[in-house]
């Protein structure tokens, strides 16, 4: 075992668009995750401005993902060292690509030192060394 970890949180609407709220919902439970499995530096990843703004701000957040916000800020706190990131959607083929098996089977699922054959192949590539 080599201590690497991985965690793929995606939220969508019924349509397929990620919803700010939904996102901001999927990167607070991406950091409770975190606290409980991870004890090493966490990236949390979004396509969503909004949410790695108001979640890397300093500042009260006063809208209406405020709730939200707060509640992950709180949360961060637990984890040793820790940051957002804005990516692009297609950049995440692996959160993607869950998202599909998500819908498919109207499932969801954390999976813990293994993967879902889906995206074990993508992992290599979706994964990098990037250091916080």
């Amino acid at each position: 075992m080599t201590g690497e970890a991985g965690l793929g949180v995606v939220a969508r609407d019924s349509k397929g668009n990620a919803a700010e709220e939904a996102e901001a919902i999927a990167c607070v439970e991406g950091i409770r995750l975190a606290t409980q499995w991870c004890r090493q530096p966490v990236i949390i990843e979004s396509d969503c401005a909004r949410v790695v703004a108001a979640l890397q701000s300093k500042s009260m957040d006063k809208s209406t993902l405020s709730f939200v916000v707060t509640e992950g800020k709180e949360l961060s706190q637990l984890l040793s060292k820790w940051r957002m990131s804005q990516v692009k959607r297609e950049g995440n083929q692996v959160a993607n690509e869950l998202a599909l098996l998500a819908r498919r089977t109207v499932h969801s699922a954390v999976w813990l030192g293994n993967s879902p054959a889906c995206v074990s192949y993508l992992l290599q590539n979706d994964c990098n060394n990037i250091h916080i």
